[in-house]
């Protein structure tokens, strides 16, 4: 099935309505700031019981209408996202969030270690124990199979 997308433009269009398509999909002003909100939630710039920005504020950052920050606060709380508090505003609910999880823990690698570079690295950090790292160098330039 083929799409006249520019008959679906003209229409929009008639009601004043922005759309911006993108290969064959309409996103709309209000599914913008829903994700906008969205994607702060889920990367947890806001947390549970966060506040959110009031209607005009966002509206004028968005540079939206309120009326569409209306709807798109409207449609949060019906998936649950957020939450209305009546003459306080809009919070991140409680549920928004899932738990964070933590990679599984794997046994570390077996690696062949050099007993003597990590000595002798050891003995370079630390220059109180000069007088050790002569005795190291005695011992390498003595046994240097060793």
């Amino acid at each position: 099935m083929q799409y006249n997308f520019s008959k679906l433009y003209a229409h929009l269009n008639q009601y004043k309505m922005r759309v911006f398509m993108t290969d064959t999909t309409v996103h709309t002003r209000i599914s913008e700031v829903m994700a906008t909100i969205g994607g702060r939630i889920a990367s947890r710039a806001l947390a549970p019981g966060d506040r959110l920005p009031s209607i005009r504020r966002f509206a004028a950052t968005m540079g939206v209408s309120p009326s569409t920050v209306v709807e798109a606060y409207d449609r949060l709380v019906a998936e649950g996202l957020i939450r209305a508090q009546r003459g306080s505003g809009f919070y991140v609910s409680n549920s928004a969030l899932h738990p964070l999880k933590l990679a599984e823990a794997e046994t570390p690698k077996a690696r062949a270690v050099d007993p003597f570079w990590v000595s002798r690295q050891s003995l370079d950090a630390d220059p109180a124990h000069r007088w050790l790292r002569g005795c190291v160098r005695e011992v390498c330039t003595q046994h240097p199979n060793a």
